[in-house]
C-alpha cells in the first residue's frame, strides 16, 4: 500500500467502538504464484487512504477491501484499484473500516464492538458524506461520488448502495447531515445474501470433502449476519445505478450473488449491468494475470461513460 495521510473518520472513538481496545494487525502473506498479499485485521480506528488527483477528477469511489469478513486485502483490492481509478480520471479512497469478525489465537470470533451487523455500514456512511463534504477542495463533483466493493467489502457496498438512509449511528457532527447515498456503485465477485453463499458452502464441501470445525464456526458467524441483511431485499428504486462482474467458476462467493443483485436491481427497473466471466476464480482484483477477467476494468470504465 502506498504512503498516504489516513483520514479518520470519527473525530473521536467510532460509534459503538467507544470500549474497545484492539491491537491492529499489518502483515503479509506470500501466494503460490509469487505476488505478496497485504493484510490488515482487528480495527477499531476506520478511515480512509487518499489517493488525490492533481486537477479535477471527473468522480471519486470508495473503495472497499474484501478479507472473508475478518481482514482486508489492502493492496490487490485497494490500493492497486485506486492506482487504475486514478489511471481513468477519478480520485480514489481506499476504505479501512471495523469488521464483524476477529480472528484470534483460539480460531474465530465476533469482533468486540457494539451495534455489530451494523459497523461496517456505518463506517462506509460516513465515508461516503466525508468524501462529498470535501469535493470541492479535493477536486471532484459532488454527484459522482461511488462506491466500490470486492467480495466482502462487496457485500459492504452493497449495504452502502441499498442502505445509505438506514439510521446506523447517532449523529456525531454537521457531517452526518450530509447525504450518504453513493451516486454509483461497482461490485466485483460479492457476498449478497445467505441462500448463494449457501450454495458457495455446498460447492466447496464438494471440493474439499469435509468441513474443520474451524470452517464450521465461520460459517456459522457470518450465517448470523447475512441473516440480517441480504442486500438484495433492500434494493429500491432509490438506489444508484450498479456494475456487477463475476466468474462462473468461483467457488469463494457463488455467482448467484451477482445474479440476484442484478435481478433485483431490474425488478426495481435501477439502471445495472452484469457480466459473468467463464473463469477467473476468486480473489482476482484487477485481474490483469487472467485472460478472461482482466476486460472488466474496460467495461467498467465504458459503463461509467454512461452514468
Amino acid at each position: 500500500m502506498e504512503k498516504a495521510d489516513f483520514i479518520r473518520l470519527f473525530q473521536n472513538a467510532a460509534p459503538g467502538s467507544e470500549e474497545v481496545k484492539l491491537t491492529e494487525e499489518h502483515f503479509f502473506e506470500e501466494l503460490p504464484d509469487g505476488r505478496r498479499k497485504e493484510l490488515i485485521q482487528n480495527v477499531s480506528v476506520p478511515g480512509l487512504y487518499p489517493y488525490l488527483l492533481d486537477g479535477k477528477a471527473r468522480g471519486a469511489v470508495i473503495i472497499i477491501p474484501g478479507g472473508n469478513f475478518k481482514r482486508l486485502v489492502m493492496n490487490f483490492e485497494g490500493s492497486e484499484i485506486a492506482r487504475w481509478f486514478q489511471s481513468i480520471g477519478y480520485t480514489a479512497f481506499v476504505l479501512k473500516p471495523r469488521l464483524p469478525l476477529r480472528p484470534t489465537a483460539d480460531g474465530l470470533n465476533l469482533s468486540p464492538h457494539k451495534n455489530l451487523q451494523n459497523i461496517t455500514l456505518a463506517d462506509a456512511q460516513r465515508a461516503v458524506r466525508i468524501v462529498r463534504q470535501n469535493a470541492d477542495k479535493w477536486g471532484y463533483p459532488s454527484d459522482k461520488i461511488g462506491v466500490v466493493g470486492f467480495s466482502a467489502g462487496g457485500y459492504f457496498a452493497s449495504m452502502a448502495a441499498t442502505c445509505f438512509d438506514k439510521a446506523v449511528y447517532d449523529k456525531t457532527d454537521d457531517t452526518d447531515d450530509i447525504s450518504a447515498r453513493p451516486d454509483f456503485c461497482v461490485l466485483g465477485y460479492p457476498v449478497i445474501n445467505l441462500a448463494a453463499q449457501q450454495i458457495a458452502r455446498e460447492n466447496r464441501l464438494q471440493i474439499r470433502g469435509e468441513e474443520t470445525n474451524e470452517q464450521l464456526q465461520e460459517w456459522l458467524l457470518k450465517k448470523v449476519l447475512l441473516e440480517e441483511y441480504s442486500t438484495d431485499q433492500f434494493v429500491t428504486e432509490n438506489m444508484p445505478p450498479v456494475f456487477v462482474f463475476e466468474t462462473d467458476d468461483d467457488t469463494g462467493t457463488a455467482a448467484e450473488n451477482s445474479v440476484s443483485f442484478y435481478m433485483a436491481a431490474r425488478r426495481a427497473k435501477v439502471p445495472a449491468e452484469l457480466h459473468l466471466f467463464k473463469s477467473g476464480g476468486h480473489g482476482f482484483g484487477l485481474g490483469d494475470h487472467l485472460p478472461l477477467v482482466r476486460e472488466w476494468k474496460r467495461l467498467c470504465e465504458n459503463w461509467l461513460e454512461t452514468i
